[in-house]
């Protein structure tokens, strides 16, 4: 009598819902890591009543927000350094 052949069963059907994490400093500290800056804030954020550049890049969501310099020459309430605005124009020409 030959032995019988390994009967190979399905995986069983995984949960759907993620397991709620418990906090620590390690949790803590990688929440932090992928926090949306407060550079990232400003630039989604729009002024009132203030002219952007082309509508085409309005429209398609390539303004720096409150980040952009104001046309009129008044001091911007932004507070991005030029480095940090030349980072995001140029992750904006990636996409």
């Amino acid at each position: 009598d030959p032995d019988k052949a390994q009967v190979v069963t399905a995986l069983p059907k995984p949960d759907l819902t993620t397991k709620k994490r418990r906090g620590g400093r390690r949790m803590r500290r990688l929440k932090e890591r992928f926090e949306q800056t407060e550079m990232m804030k400003q630039a989604n954020r729009r002024g009132f009543s203030v002219e952007t550049g082309e509508y085409g890049d309005d429209a398609m969501g390539l303004t720096l927000g409150m980040l952009e310099k104001p046309k009129d020459g008044s001091s911007s309430t932004g507070g991005g350094t030029a480095a940090g605005v030349g980072n995001l124009r140029r992750q904006y020409a990636q996409k």
